[in-house]
């Protein structure tokens, strides 16, 4: 029997190439996911950084502030990106006009269209309907409406070009003319309101011409002028401008070599003004312990050198209490106070806490320090991904991991720190305990709650629970850090998690997730990594269904899709759905309420994990068990992300070999594709005489699509994993960097990756071929394709097999006398060789 062969020619070139020399190593294909900055995946915290939740607190906490005052800030509309600024003008104007419509003409209109207010030509189309507009051209607040004019006549003058806040001399000279007309302006307006911000107008241009013996000047006559009236505006009293124009002459003095007055107005103005925290905050800088001295002799009372105080702590990147204590003798009633403590702890656990629990598995604090040592961070990294793909695919024997942090029994010893670092966390202990029996703070509890903590983290769990005994906090914030610390005692001292755990996990955060599933935050917030460790628990004690709907909750999605994919068993997967359908309490409840998955979709992973086993009558089974309306929706699925790959549908051939022969594909869908495997198996096992035709279908369905071997990072399925995409997931990386569960992670997935796009279930079915088939024309070509595929992955997460040489051999052994062998030795010579 003839046959009509047509290779491809790179093909057969690939086939040579690669049994002739060695292979390159491929790769892993990762996914496109969104993922957190690196730093702030590996910073843990369970102590909830947002129990106090006033601005204060906000400019305090650098998470917070990178994460919300970027560009998030940005995307707001203008009356609400400057929402201060223009409550003041709503105020001015008597509520005459809304805040947008001011924002309207304050941020958006030139000043060549205002200057046409003053005459016979009517408002444009944008401001037609704009009441401060009309107000204008009606002549109504001509002070206001010169002081705008002004504005925007400076606006070039204030606007550094490409972030060079040098100037020109010309521009110089611009914002002197500039000034000098500020200056005749404060002296025809009437109101408090106007002169205070024509004033800061005047004093921000001189602080920007660098004359700031001018600027000093400028803030004592005319800024200070306005404030130290009797009877000052309420308006103008209250503004935020007045801090803005301060903040300029402590810059001034700053750069004058008067630092220590310079320290104490940005204090001043870090106490007083919200709008201006994070800016003085951040200008806020002790060079030397003479300049703190004489800083501190500015204080006139409590507030003033608790703010000095207060400042001095949060840039301290010291683990030093000083300031802590120092800010509790000046004014221990103050509720900055907590700030301070909520900040200290949070860089206890940003500095000390958060290494010994995201170190990778089998990796030690000393080798990290090595590592970082050889060769800076980007050492660091290389190492981290050769170890990573060392330890996936390396061959030869592992060395066991020497991690006394990693124990499949107990979490808790991943609490490990070096003797510098428990003395301070003792010393943390003793200031917060003492602080917390005097009783003479804003809240006790809380300081009985720190003290609580830092036991906790020396493993002192009775007097831990002493002191939270004695707490007894009377706000839902600190109710809340309460439970987290006493769930975490439990989950530490290796005690399984109950019902009454579990209820008590339920109301601490019940409140905190989001409403509807996948709407998450970031995961670097204390209830998150609470959430976490409660899964790894789940883990260590094998309830497998509860662990990955709480890594579902604490919005670690890729970790519990890999969990999914590589890890759960089939009869895991059954109660895992049997927990999703019938959830029982208010915990279980909660986590199937927050979990993207359900009944349908584990049927839909269950069937496609017996189809990669070719397990195909069990496949059938599962996917006939979900819904109709499931497979609907499932079909016509073409959504994901930015590309318009259809996930339902998708084509091969089980009649004739796509690299044999021109035929056109077919298009299948999961369950069809399935049932035509499962149709021919049947018939192979009815007819065996022909079972050699019908294995031969099957392999070339199988080697046809990249379907069932995970072509890519995304499976087409309603799950998604990340190989190791942007750190995000990798098997022995935080949350599942311990001994237990760290190695079935990493074999799981080893086992996975030798079926993601290898064709191995092909060569199964044209071994099956060889070994049945009395046909040698067909045994030839089923070996010559199974020693393809295995040398050409569906995708470039495996390495080519060139070690298995079965199917060559048998090529070469078997059939060199058959006309297929004779076609293609022609076209690849060195077969001959084996």
């Amino acid at each position: 029997m003839k046959h009509s062969y047509k290779f491809v020619k790179t093909s057969l070139l690939t086939l040579l190439l690669v049994i002739s020399a060695s292979l390159f190593t491929n790769q892993s294909n990762y996914a496109c996911v969104w993922t957190e900055h690196i730093y702030e995946r590996h910073n843990i915290r369970f102590f909830d950084a947002n129990m106090l939740t006033d601005s204060l607190y906000h400019v305090c906490n650098w998470e917070f502030n990178h994460r919300i005052n970027g560009h998030k800030l940005d995307k707001l509309p203008l009356e609400k990106k400057y929402a201060d600024n223009l409550g003041e003008w709503e105020h001015y104007f008597d509520f005459k006009a809304s805040r947008k419509e001011i924002g309207q003409l304050f941020y958006e209109t030139p000043d060549s269209v205002l200057a046409t207010f003053g005459t016979a030509k009517p408002l444009t189309t944008e401001l037609r309907n704009n009441q401060l507009a009309k107000l204008f051209k009606q002549g109504k607040y001509k002070d206001a409406y010169s002081y705008l004019r002004y504005v925007k006549q400076g606006e070039k003058l204030v606007n550094p070009k490409y972030g060079n806040w040098e100037f020109a001399d010309k521009e110089i000279g611009e914002m002197e003319r500039h000034a000098a007309k500020g200056r005749q302006l404060y002296s025809q307006v009437e109101s408090d309101f106007l002169k205070l911000r024509t004033a800061f107008l005047v004093t921000r241009l001189e602080h920007y011409q660098t004359k700031y013996e001018e600027c000093i000047n400028t803030y004592d006559d005319l800024v200070a002028s306005v404030l130290n009236q009797k009877q000052v505006n309420a308006l103008a009293a209250d503004s935020h401008i007045r801090y803005r124009a301060l903040m300029l002459k402590a810059g001034a003095l700053k750069r004058i070599g008067k630092e220590g007055e310079a320290l104490y107005l940005f204090s001043k103005v870090f106490w007083e003004s919200a709008n201006q925290r994070e800016l003085a905050q951040l200008n806020f800088f002790v060079r030397e312990d003479e300049l703190w001295d004489e800083a501190l002799t500015f204080a006139k009372n409590e507030d003033e050198k608790a703010a000095l105080w207060m400042l001095k702590g949060l840039k301290d990147k010291r683990l030093d209490l000083t300031a802590l204590k120092a800010m509790y003798k000046e004014h221990p009633k103050a509720k900055e106070l907590e700030v301070l403590l909520l900040h200290e702890v949070n860089d206890l656990e940003r500095q000390i806490l958060s290494e010994p629990i995201t170190l990778n598995y089998g990796q030690t604090r000393e080798d990290e320090d090595e590592e970082l040592q050889k060769g800076g961070v980007w050492d660091s990294i290389k190492n981290f991904f050769s170890g990573l793909w060392q330890s996936i695919f390396g061959g030869g024997k592992t060395e066991e991991p020497a991690l006394a942090n990693a124990d499949l029994n107990d979490l808790g010893k991943m609490l490990q720190f070096n003797a510098d670092e428990i003395d301070f966390i003792k010393q943390f202990k003793e200031v917060s305990t003492n602080i917390a029996k005097e009783g003479n703070t804003h809240n006790p509890s809380l300081w009985y709650t720190v003290a609580a903590y830092m036991n906790y983290l020396l493993r002192d769990f009775d007097t831990a629970r002493q002191l939270l005994s004695a707490s007894q906090p009377n706000d839902p914030l600190t109710t809340r850090q309460h439970k987290i610390i006493s769930t975490l005692l439990v989950l530490d001292e290796k005690e399984p998690i109950t019902a009454k755990v579990e209820q008590d996990i339920a109301t601490v955060v019940k409140d905190l997730l989001p409403p509807k599933p996948n709407d998450y935050g970031e995961t670097t917030e204390a209830y998150y990594r609470f959430l976490i460790r409660i899964a790894q628990n789940y883990m260590l004690n094998e309830e497998f269904s509860k662990a990955i709907l709480t890594f579902y909750a604490a919005n670690e999605t890729s970790v519990a899709n890999a969990l999914i994919d590589f890890n759960a068993s089939q009869q895991e997967l059954d109660e895992l759905i049997h927990l999703v359908e019938n959830p029982q309490g208010d915990w279980e409840s909660l986590l199937v309420k927050h979990a993207p998955i359900n009944k349908d979709i584990l049927l839909d992973v269950q069937g496609t994990h017996y189809m990669r086993a070719g397990k195909f009558e069990e496949a059938v089974n599962k996917y006939a068990e979900a819904s109709n309306a499931f497979w609907k929706k499932y079909n016509v699925r073409k959504d994901h992300f930015d590309w318009d790959d259809n996930y339902a549908l998708f084509t091969a051939q089980f009649e004739q070999n796509i690299l044999l022969h021109q035929a056109p594909l077919d298009t299948f869908t999961k369950v069809s594709f399935a049932q035509k495997a499962l149709k021919l198996s049947q018939k192979a096992n009815t007819n065996p005489d022909q079972a050699d035709q019908y294995y031969y279908q099957i392999a070339n369905g199988l080697f046809s699509t990249p379907y069932w071997g995970y072509v890519g990072s995304l499976w087409k399925g309603e799950l998604m994993v990340s190989l190791r995409g942007f750190m995000t997931y990798a098997p022995f990386m935080y949350p599942l960097n311990v001994k237990g569960v760290s190695e079935k992670a990493i074999e799981n997935e080893k086992a996975f990756l030798g079926e993601y796009g290898t064709r191995k279930l092909a060569n199964d079915y044209y071994r099956k071929v060889i070994e049945t088939t009395q046909n040698r024309e067909l045994a030839a070509q089923a070996a010559f394709l199974a020693r393809y595929g295995q040398l050409n992955s569906l995708c470039n997460a495996s390495d080519a097999d060139a070690s298995d040489l079965y199917f060559v051999k048998t090529l070469v052994k078997d059939y060199k006398d058959t006309e297929f062998y004779e076609q293609i030795i022609a076209s690849c010579p060195t077969l001959s060789d084996y």
